[in-house]
């Protein structure tokens, strides 16, 4: 039995060939085509599982094949591998634009091909898996709500609120999700049902939420949760303390939304098993929301654990509790954790449904931006936003389009960054959302301190009213972050130093604050801006020690993206640092991704930083030709990516998870690299490495 079917591409002969034979031998089906118009009509006459394609063919080139397979029904979801002999990173990104998945470098290597061609396939399947689950779920709730739909039609026709109620309420949650027709007629109920019934007050509030409209939301759950104290309806009242405490968390109110979560379990605790791990989820988001992520992940393992004796349509649940799990562990900084059960709930999606997915796609986008691994995180992100749709979708997830906010900047698509941000404001403004409001301008003058307009940013933060003395909640600290970034760049800028005592001080309590919660992905921030702050104040050696700490937290996650975000000045003290031989290979491999393609789609200079002819340049773009050549075997790009991780101190588990490949793949790769540069040990492969000018000193 063959393993999969493949169409391999290629107008050289012999690389066509010897393309099919390593394939065929593995035993795989292969359909070879000499020719960008023999592809594309084979792969619609009969779609392959998976494409390899050389870009630069004669004629009709990869690209052009690629658009075309992409605007095509029956080859749009089949995944494409470039195979291309250059490693011009401008060339990678177009093909990532046009929808690819992968390159493979030419000429290729066979272990590195076949890796990626079995990690792909399984992908896709996976993918195809998912997606006829979801059908055949779709189709069956179809069915479903048309035998619910027509006798609840009749109980509102007979005005019979209580009937109507005990029909709609056991597959309310899924129905509202799927099914545009049971939101409506929620919307439109006559006032009187409400007041005859709090648990329809309920699921309307609960359907204003899911589309942002918060104060509207809130209004009816007070209403409703007076008149629930006074004719004693528990069942009805756990429920609208919760959608007040979901309100709450939009509005950046933790403690509300804490008090009234916690009020609500209570309630759910007195009335049976069912109802306690809903209420262990929205209190574990309540403390996520209000900055205690420690706190949330004792409830999502509890609400974890309780899913597994749920039993029937109330499985839906379970994957849910994880999504939010593996965010509790995020917002910790504990990013290899978080990747692991944002795994194990695609798994269960699979296994139960629910309204997981855009969640664990967000959640997993948001870590592979963490550790600077912005392809794979375009991919997921692509994802969560096409399954949240606009933001004026009902159950969109604004944190998504905030996700989608950083990604554009730090692709450097200030354009689209500005369209998102301007989007969340407006948002926020309409559904009286402030905590939104105040992340979303954050992202943004975090950008223009990177790009150096610190005028635009200080006049931000004069319209704001802002000072370093301020007292502010947890969901404000993003916009007082942004704040400190400003003392220490204005600071640094114009030798004041009062401001860069400011910055210093007002990181200090960030920082705190943050260690105090378990927050330590925002203390490693604050803690890396800190460090930025001391070193221009001239405490040199304090900035040292204070860069030593970072790089410690940073580490064991592969959290590199907050250093790189930093820009010119981190570059800076990378290189003093890796010069004064403080972790040595860690500083010089982090300082080279300032210029790798690591760091950014966009050429040299992307993090304002252009070398100029005195200083280093440890890009691999630019390397002195001379001086590589001196290298039997080049470098591959995936090589050299290792090696930079490498020489940053990743060892190879870590490896394994930053780039997405098993520990078999990782020991091939390091082996390769070990031949190439004469070396047999890590230490020597970097020393080589220095020596030829791959890494800079």
């Amino acid at each position: 039995m063959k393993k999969g079917m493949i169409l391999a591409a290629d107008d050289t002969g012999e690389s066509l060939r010897l393309l099919t034979q390593v394939l065929n031998k593995e035993g795989y089906l292969v359909h070879p085509a000499s020719s960008g118009e023999l592809a594309l009509a084979s792969a619609r006459a009969n779609p392959p599982e998976l494409i390899l394609l050389d870009i630069h063919m004669a004629g009709m080139n990869g690209f052009d094949v690629c658009r075309r397979l992409k605007i095509q029904p029956e080859t749009r979801n089949v995944p494409v591998v470039f195979l291309s002999a250059t490693t011009d990173i401008e060339e990678r990104v177009e093909g990532l634009r046009l929808g690819a998945v992968d390159f493979v470098s030419k000429p290729f290597r066979t272990e590195e091909l076949l890796a990626r061609v079995e990690t792909h396939l399984e992908l896709g399947r996976l993918r195809a898996n998912l997606e006829k689950v979801v059908n055949e779920r779709t189709m069956k709730l179809q069915v479903v709500t048309e035998m619910i739909s027509i006798p609840v039609k009749q109980a509102i026709e007979s005005q019979d609120w209580s009937l109507v109620l005990r029909l709609f309420e056991p597959t309310a949650f899924v129905m509202l999700l799927w099914e545009e027709e049971s939101r409506e007629w929620l919307l439109n109920l006559p006032q009187a049902a409400i007041d005859a019934e709090p648990g329809l007050a309920f699921w309307r509030s609960y359907v204003l939420l899911g589309f942002g409209r918060v104060g509207a939301a809130e209004a009816i759950a007070e209403q409703a949760d007076i008149q629930c104290e006074r004719s004693d309806r528990s069942r009805d009242q756990w429920r609208i303390r919760s959608v007040r405490a979901k309100a709450a968390e939009l509005r950046g109110d933790g403690p509300s939304a804490v008090s009234l979560a916690g009020e609500g379990l209570e309630l759910a605790a007195r009335l049976g098993f069912e109802e306690r791990p809903l209420g262990y989820l929205w209190l574990g988001s309540a403390y996520c929301m209000s900055g205690q992520p420690m706190r949330g992940e004792e409830m999502f393992r509890t609400a974890c654990s309780m899913c597994e004796r749920l039993e029937g349509s109330r499985r839906w649940l379970t994957p849910v509790c994880y999504s939010w799990y593996g965010r509790s562990l995020y917002l910790q900084g504990r990013l290899n954790d978080a990747l692991a059960v944002c795994r194990q709930s695609f798994s269960l999606e699979r296994q139960y449904g629910g309204p997981t997915v855009a969640i664990s796609y967000m959640l997993e986008a948001d870590i592979l931006i963490g550790r600077n691994l912005l392809d794979v995180a375009q991919q997921s992100l692509e994802k969560a936003l096409d399954v949240n749709g606009s933001l004026d979708q009902w159950f969109s997830q604004p944190n998504s389009w905030l996700t989608a906010a950083v990604f554009r900047y730090a692709r450097g698509d200030v354009r689209q960054g500005d369209h998102v941000v301007d989007d969340l404001v407006e948002w926020a403004r309409r559904n009286n959302a402030p905590a939104v409001k105040e992340k979303a301008e954050a992202i943004r003058v975090n950008y223009w301190l990177k790009e150096g307009q610190i005028e635009r940013a200080w006049l931000w933060s004069i319209e704001r009213k802002l000072t370093a003395e301020n007292d502010f909640a947890y969901a404000q600290e993003p916009t007082y972050l942004a704040l400190a970034r400003l003392y220490a760049h204005r600071g640094a800028n114009t030798g004041d130093a009062s401001l860069l005592d400011r910055a210093i001080s007002l990181l200090g309590r960030l920082r705190r604050s943050a260690e105090t919660d378990g927050r330590m992905g925002h203390a490693l921030s604050a803690l890396i801006v800190e460090t930025l702050a001391i070193a221009q104040s001239g405490r040199l050696d304090d900035a040292l020690a204070s860069l030593e700490r970072c790089l410690t937290m940073a580490i064991p996650e592969s959290a590199f993206r907050a250093f790189l975000d930093e820009g010119p000045m981190m570059f800076d003290l990378l290189q003093t640092a890796a010069a004064r031989g403080v972790l040595r290979e860690t500083t010089t491999g982090l300082s080279a991704m300032f210029q790798s393609p690591l760091a950014s789609a966009r050429p040299s200079g992307a993090f304002g930083y252009r070398p100029s002819p005195s200083q280093p340049q440890s890009a691999k773009s630019s390397l002195d030709l001379d001086r590589t050549l001196q290298l039997i075997n080049p470098l591959t790009d995936r090589e050299f990516e290792l090696l930079n991780l490498i020489a940053a101190g990743l060892t190879n588990a870590s490896l394994a998870d930053s780039l997405f490949i098993s520990n078999n793949t990782v020991k091939t790769h390091v082996k390769h690299l070990y031949q190439k540069l004469n070396a047999s040990t890590r230490t020597e492969a970097v020393a080589r490495a220095r020596s030829l000018g791959l890494l800079a000193n």
